[in-house]
């Protein structure tokens, strides 16, 4: 089964909602970088939609065996794993709400 056609999909996607993150972010960055935790969230996002485009495109790149592809993915997977660790500092809906923009 060829599943290039899904990894070209998910790619151009996320490469999509990056760009439009990135393109919201840089319009509102003043807004952005006065709490936190705005800031936290949208590097959050970028980091993640992000590494779904790497990980599609190492995908799409590579004709190597199913070995080879889970070295990539485990050797790429630091990604994920950084936003997780960001996303602790992030603040609840309540404590957003009282700091609304």
């Amino acid at each position: 089964m060829h599943w290039n056609d899904f990894y070209a999909a998910t790619a151009g996607a996320a490469a999509t909602l990056t760009g439009l993150i990135f393109v919201d972010i840089s319009i509102n960055l003043k807004k952005v970088l006065a709490y936190p935790a705005l800031e936290t969230r949208g590097s959050f996002s970028l980091i993640l939609l992000m590494s779904i485009l790497v990980f599609s495109l190492l995908l799409l790149i590579t004709k190597e065996g199913y070995a080879f592809i889970g070295y990539i993915l485990a050797f790429t997977g630091y990604g994920p794993g950084f936003a997780k660790q960001a996303s602790s500092s992030f603040l609840t809906y309540e404590d957003f709400k009282r700091k609304s923009i």
